[in-house]
């Protein structure tokens, strides 16, 4: 009986949601399916990355300029901006060599 009960609240939800027109969610930018490479990257494609808006991507290229290649990923928190916990959200998503 409970999940009878359980079934119909989801679908009087799922309803309500569809006759208003707005499901509740926001679009957000998909997540790259392939690594980015920190050293090469624009920032069009540093831009994909999550938490990483134009300000950022823009900063480690500057940084990438002045400094030279990453070395390693954790470098990356060396940008003005990236702190643990937003590199943390990044980590999956970045190399510095080449993929093949």
């Amino acid at each position: 009986m409970k999940t009878i009960v359980s079934f119909l609240v989801v679908l009087a939800l799922v309803g309500a949601c569809s006759a208003s027109g707005n499901n509740g969610f926001t679009v957000k930018k998909p997540l790259p399916v392939e690594l980015v490479n920190i050293n090469s990257a624009d920032t069009t494609a540093l831009m994909t990355l999550p938490g990483i808006g134009s300000v950022l991507a823009q900063r480690i290229v500057d940084y990438r300029s002045l400094n030279g290649d990453f070395t390693c990923i954790e470098e990356l928190m060396l940008v003005k901006g990236i702190k643990q916990a937003k590199f943390d959200k990044l980590s999956a998503f970045i190399t510095v060599s080449e993929t093949k």
